[in-house]
């Protein structure tokens, strides 16, 4: 940390739900910090009472923050961005400072360099039970080799306990991921650390800790740790520990175990015994070598830390995505890094590059205006965003690109995402198209966490989801923007799609059944023609959805009903948020006149293949979370009846 004082301005962010008790305790051991720098003190309450605003009228150094979210994140996120602080120190209403903690952290911070810095979690308690859990967190059969929780040399490490961050390390990485209910922090130190950074542990750094007082309470908690962590683990799978994958192969060999002596295969009791014999074993030796009574249970709560974040592990949640207008990370992450490609050339471009204008920026040109190079857009009510994904896409993303170049309305930005390409296309965008802000996934992702990266980029009212194989025609965006400028109840809608042939093709069609996906797969064509929407008519209307290679989106709807679902690898994301939509009373709509060039590169009629398998999965899911299968009928009743409109061009 050069060129700063020795006592750097310090915010102390603290989110909290409702939680005043906890609150009161800790207040008092952050004003009596042992620190001559200043303390900025947040707090980021997400509960709809107010005994915690009435608390800290109580001490009018302290900040109030509203945090309707209600998640940790969004409140860290909230609270940074108003305060001051050159040192961001991450609290919780669970615990309790020593007077020499901020001091000895930004000591540390200073004297390793380090991003983050944190010390051991010391937890106390009150009661009985209490005093086994907090016992179970600090050794390793409990925990794993955490050095925060159960001690160790001093040194870099993986993740620390709630953390005291360099500001500008924090903010690099756009602060805590609002997706996240649990493992947040761990993440966070995933991004630090994956940029370069050094996450730091300093075992004289302590802070105490007050854990979960009943077993009702800690099954929650560990419930809720492992269905994250298989979040964090499906986004980020080399960042997974051996520690963070015991509990649920344990959870696994369990019940393996009692389903096979169920069977008739007595012997696999061995493996529950075994486990049995060696909780007893560590509840002998904790008790002794720690002269502590509440070791006998042990045997009790080790298992339910156990079982309860493996169930957890199989259990995983929905995603949770931002609304409203909540803070939220920035395109970068630890598996994808956005960034800006500029041009490296003079103003009037290189032999070769395509001179497209985005609002007032030339890619690959001459800006329009002042200067060369990447300029912000003003947001206007009627900005489009346009995203573009791309996987292996050399040879089809430059003509969409020029077809976008070639559009009546100039689109006031355009975001790839590159779904982790082997091919040249990363070369050709930044050759040909140098201004086009890129999204980069090591890996591929999905096609609706793709989308949703591309979105959380985007700053249009608008926002125009393209694949990378179509091809738009010059009217066809202005018309659709003006379709939704003029209809505020529609949320989402789209051109009539055309084969590289310029026939028409199937462009929307009702929401499926079960039966038509097996009749497609067995070559019968997918939907009945009873179910199928003829897409040639050329009048606009409502429809239940319309496929994925080209819809423009409104973001208000988007806010409300959340982006796509990434259970969801590759297909039906589309249909699912069209349904989503529709059952949060939006209109869906067909432009038949405004029309796309599109490939359709489909599944493979094999669902053995890879690509088919996770498809296969995704409709799995569809139905089992839309609750409906062979027919409409159960559907139709979760859809609001919507009053008859007349729709404007």
């Amino acid at each position: 940390m050069e060129n700063i004082p020795d006592y750097p301005s310090v915010s102390v962010v603290i989110p909290v739900y409702g939680d005043a008790d906890g609150l009161r305790t800790l207040l008092p051991t952050i004003l009596d910090q042992e620190y001559a720098g200043s303390l900025d003190i947040l707090v980021a309450d997400g509960s709809t009472n107010d005994k915690v605003s009435v608390l800290i009228r109580q001490y009018p150094m302290v900040r109030f923050v509203s945090n309707p979210e209600r998640i940790v994140s969004t409140g860290i996120n909230r609270a940074l961005a108003v305060s001051t602080g050159e040192v961001v120190v991450r609290c919780d209403a669970r615990t309790r400072l020593r007077p020499d903690y901020i001091r000895r952290a930004v000591e540390t911070l200073r004297r390793t360099g380090a991003a983050n810095v944190g010390g051991q979690q010391c937890t106390v308690s009150e009661s009985f039970l209490g005093e086994a859990i907090s016992i179970a967190q600090q050794i390793t059969l409990g925990v794993g080799n955490s050095r925060h929780r159960i001690g160790g040399v001093e040194g870099p490490t993986d993740t620390v306990y709630l953390g005291i961050f360099r500001r500008e390390a924090l903010e690099a990485v756009g602060g805590f991921d609002p997706t996240l209910v649990r493992n947040q922090d761990y993440v966070v130190n995933w991004y630090l650390r994956q940029r370069g950074e050094t996450v730091w542990f300093d075992p004289e750094i302590k802070v105490a800790y007050q854990p979960r007082q009943s077993i009702r309470e800690l099954a929650k908690q560990y419930f809720d740790y492992g269905r994250w962590k298989r979040v964090v683990i499906r986004r980020y799978p080399t960042s997974t520990r051996p520690r963070h994958v015991a509990a649920p192969l344990l959870t696994l060999g369990l019940g393996v175990s009692v389903v096979g002596a169920w069977a008739g295969v007595p012997l696999l009791l061995a493996f529950p015994l075994i486990y049995l014999l060696i909780l007893v074993g560590e509840a002998v030796r904790v008790g002794v070598s720690r002269s502590t009574s509440a070791a006998v249970l042990l045997p009790l709560v080790l298992p339910i830390m156990h079982l309860a974040w493996g169930v957890g592990f199989f259990c995983p949640p929905r995603p949770i995505r931002k609304k409203g207008s909540a803070p939220t990370r920035p395109s970068f992450s630890a598996e994808s890094t956005e960034r800006t490609l500029k041009p490296s050339f003079p103003q009037h471009g290189r032999e070769g590059s395509v001179d497209l204008m985005i609002g007032k920026v030339s890619i690959g040109g001459k800006r329009s205006g002042v200067g060369s190079g990447t300029a912000g857009v003003a947001k206007a009510d009627n900005e489009v965003s346009v995203v573009i994904l791309t996987w292996n896409s050399v040879g089809k993303i430059e003509p969409c690109l020029e077809s976008l170049g070639q559009s009546t309305q100039v689109p006031g930005e355009i975001i790839v995402v590159d779904n982790g390409s082997t091919d040249q296309t990363r070369a050709v965008l930044a050759a040909r198209f140098p201004s086009v802000r890129v999204v980069e996934n090591t890996t591929n992702m999905g096609v609706a966490w793709a989308r949703n990266q591309g979105f959380a980029a985007a700053r249009g009212a608008y926002v125009l989801m393209l694949d990378d194989d179509t091809i738009i025609q010059p009217e066809t965006l202005a018309r659709l923007t003006t379709l939704l400028y003029a209809n505020p109840t529609v949320a989402l809608c789209g051109p009539q799609l055309l084969d590289t042939s310029r026939r028409p093709v199937s462009t929307e069609l009702m929401f499926p059944t079960l039966w038509n996906k097996i009749n497609r797969w067995t070559g019968g064509g997918g939907q009945s023609r009873s179910a199928r929407i003829n897409g040639t008519s050329g009048r606009m209307r409502e429809v239940d959805y319309v496929i994925g290679a080209c819809q423009l989106i409104r973001r208000a709807a988007v806010d409300e009903v959340g982006l796509y679902d990434e259970h969801i690898f590759y297909g039906p994301e589309d249909i699912d948020f069209c349904l989503r939509l529709r059952q949060a009373g939006w209109r869906i709509v067909l432009q038949p006149d405004t029309q796309v060039i599109h490939s359709e590169q489909r599944i493979a009629r094999s669902m053995f293949c890879l690509i088919g398998l996770k498809h296969a999965g995704g409709l799995v899911y569809y139905f089992w979370k839309h609750r409906y299968g062979l027919s409409r009928n159960k559907l139709s009743k979760q859809l609001p009846t919507l009053s008859p409109v007349s729709l404007s061009h």
